[in-house]
């Protein structure tokens, strides 16, 4: 049954990258999709609908948190109300917000800071050889972020061999591998034994 919702996700997720690449827009029935499909994910991984309503919380309150700040942010700077929706489109948001569903909290962090990045450099690629059509230079950020969705998903599930709904192969690699020290392993992980 995942394997189905998988490819479904991809096929999505590949529909919202060449739909933003070709015409810098997404069709909105899409995001629902996307949230669907990354709610049944998250349940069939983390096995409990509990977990994905929390992780889902947690990476919505961050999200919301940094989109407030840079709401202020570019309100102080620009002197504009606007400025925030001159900056990232609708789609870009309604696409981070579905992005959510599949990802614990410091997988999501993972995932964002890393999608935000390979946009970048994909983006300046593609400027640098002239790739987009029609001469638009605005980043297609929500596009770029689903093929990054495709990638995560395809190698956590093959190469990686790690579940994107929990956090603890993220928290072994701070606390056993980077050597963090004894007092921070029990604040961070006060029931597992060392």
């Amino acid at each position: 049954m995942y394997l189905i919702v998988l490819s479904l996700i991809l096929l999505t997720a590949a529909y919202i990258g060449y739909e933003d690449y070709k015409y810098r827009a997404v069709s909105w029935v899409l995001f629902p999709i996307l949230g669907v499909l990354g709610i049944s994910s998250s349940i069939m991984l983390s096995n409990s609908y509990t977990t994905a309503l929390l992780n889902f919380s947690v990476n919505l309150t961050f999200l919301t948190i940094q989109l407030a700040v840079l709401f202020l942010y570019l309100n102080y700077k620009k002197k504009s109300n606007r400025a925030l929706t001159k900056k990232i489109g609708a789609g870009d948001i309604f696409f981070l917000l579905m992005s959510a569903f599949f990802f614990s909290p410091l997988n999501f962090l993972f995932y964002l800071i890393s999608s935000l990045v390979f946009a970048l450099i994909v983006h300046l690629l593609f400027l640098k050889g002239k790739l987009y059509p029609q001469n638009l230079t605005t980043i297609p950020l929500a596009g770029l972020q689903a093929v990054f969705l495709i990638l995560c998903l395809l190698t956590s599930k093959t190469a990686l061999q790690i579940n994107i709904t929990d956090d603890s192969w993220i928290l072994y690699k701070l606390l056993i591998v980077w050597k963090i020290p004894t007092f921070l392993k029990l604040i961070l992980m006060p029931c597992r034994p060392f």
